[in-house]
């Protein structure tokens, strides 16, 4: 696993979706901003921070099961417009929230599908003759 493309794969999807994750956790603190009881705001951020901690989940199952973690996060990136069609205001909105899912579970699953279809002679489909 030392050639440069193999890790580039190994560690992208990796990064991105713990950037991800902090990014989605960063809307829960919308929660505070309203003039709300002390125990109604915590009670927001609890919901508003459950996308993140489903994701943080995602990105340990991709980390361990790089297959089911690259579905995992094809899904959520397909059920995203499905809970939210009608309230999204604007596309950049749907490309960030739905898209950079998707990058993140196809470059998973095509790390798994390369380190899976290296033959024993230690050239990968990446490698370079």
């Amino acid at each position: 696993m030392g050639r440069t493309p193999e890790r580039v794969l190994l560690w992208a999807p990796r990064i991105l979706s713990l950037a991800f994750v902090v990014l989605v956790a960063l809307f829960a603190l919308d929660a505070f901003n309203d003039g709300a009881s002390l125990v109604e705001r915590l009670v927001g951020f609890a919901i508003h921070l459950s996308p993140a901690v489903l994701l943080a989940a995602a990105v340990v199952i991709a980390w361990n099961v790089e297959a089911w973690g690259g579905w995992l996060f094809v899904a959520a990136s397909l059920l995203y417009p499905a809970f939210f069609w009608g309230r999204i205001q604007h596309w950049s909105w749907l490309a960030l929230m739905s898209g950079v899912p998707l990058l993140i579970g196809v470059l998973f699953l095509l790390h798994r599908w390369v380190v899976t279809h290296q033959p024993h002679g230690g050239r990968g489909p990446l490698s370079h003759a």
